[in-house]
């Protein structure tokens, strides 16, 4: 389970998690397409990019909602998923 960082994180700007989880939700759509588009060009490069794209904005998700990065990095997407979801994101 992640924890919540030590230190006391400045309060977070709620038009930076806006945009963060539009964001996510735009890339996790994209992804989707991809995924059921088999006969789309260089399928598994473009699938890469938005798949690192999407773990970098859930990363940014995770220091923004305050929880440990040093745990969120070594932690597998599902649980930064189910870890954010339990404190309220939604994309």
């Amino acid at each position: 389970m992640i924890t919540r960082s030590r230190r006391h994180p400045a309060p977070m700007d709620p038009f930076r998690a806006l945009d963060v989880q539009t964001r996510l939700s735009e890339l996790a759509r994209a992804i989707t397409r991809i995924e059921n588009t088999p006969d789309l060009y260089a399928r598994v490069h473009h699938w890469r990019a938005y798949q690192g794209a999407y773990e970098g904005a859930l990363h940014e998700a995770c220091v923004l909602a305050g929880l440990d990065e040093d745990a969120a990095d070594s932690a597998d997407r599902f649980t930064l998923e189910l870890e954010l979801a339990a404190r309220g994101w939604s994309w």
